[in-house]
């Protein structure tokens, strides 16, 4: 996968060693989201609480996943957090965290490029992968098979990422938003309507074809504001970790044209 192959550079960039590995090879007792869901992800909508249950259940079946919630939604939906590894690295991630702090300056110490260098030599990196614009349900459902394979394959790259970074996720940071979008298109994405320019499924209101919380505030628009609960939860953990890595994943149309912002 992309999000994958990108993760494997990010280890590059980082001067992480890359690991002598066995096979590509998958644990067969972890359950992929096919699996668990009864059907290939992105062929049909798949609903928030059942996106949850799969993450839960992948914590559950690999040693090298740990679920945790880092907070809730304005209706009261847990906003999930993985954080994915190798065995040994989940077993000290709070002194990985530790030495995160000291190399931001988290306690108030100014580091000396030597003893940064000391700090970093065989301590992990983190690396923070999230969707905010939970209505773009393709990044939404690509995340639960890149963390599967995370979690289980056994190729080179896929075994350095695990040996040399903590990979957090925060994938469903407004699961309000989401299950808005999965009921909408659950009622009016009937057979043929796609094909409609007329169809309500293609010409969602606003409100609907946004990232809006519960409350109707955009939390993609959030970030420095922090009036959301979503946002004001996401910042309070991301502080907790400092990650050296933040990767935000959109997914849109093949063709993108951006401004030409100053």
């Amino acid at each position: 996968m992309r999000i994958r192959s990108l993760l494997v550079c990010c280890v590059t960039v980082v001067a992480l060693t890359v690991v002598h590995a066995a096979p590509a090879s998958a644990q067969a007792s972890i359950p992929t989201p096919a699996e668990y869901h009864g059907y290939d992800v992105g062929t049909q909508y798949t609903i928030t609480s059942a996106i949850i249950g799969y993450y839960k259940a992948l914590a559950e079946a690999s040693p090298r996943v740990e679920y945790l919630e880092y907070g809730t939604s304005i209706q009261g939906r847990p906003l999930p957090m993985l954080i994915i590894s190798s065995e040994a690295n989940l077993a000290r991630k709070e002194q990985i965290r530790g030495v995160t702090r000291q190399l931001t300056g988290a306690d108030g110490e100014i580091l000396t490029p030597a003893a940064a260098q000391q700090l970093t030599d065989g301590s992990p990196a983190i690396a923070w992968l999230m969707i905010v614009d939970t209505d773009e349900e393709a990044g939404v459902q690509a995340l639960q098979e890149m963390a599967y394979e995370l979690a289980t394959m056994e190729d080179a790259g896929t075994r350095a990422i695990r040996d040399g970074v903590l990979v957090i996720m925060t994938p469903l940071t407004n699961p309000d938003s989401h299950a808005r979008y999965v009921t909408w298109h659950g009622i009016y994405n009937v057979s043929g309507a796609a094909t409609d320019p007329l169809s309500v499924e293609n010409t969602p209101h606003w409100a609907m074809n946004t990232d809006g919380n519960a409350w109707g505030i955009d939390v993609n628009r959030d970030f420095g504001f922090f009036v959301t609960p979503e946002m004001r939860a996401l910042a309070r953990a991301a502080m907790h970790w400092r990650p050296q890595l933040w990767l935000d994943i959109h997914s849109g149309p093949n063709v993108i044209v951006l401004p030409p912002f100053p």
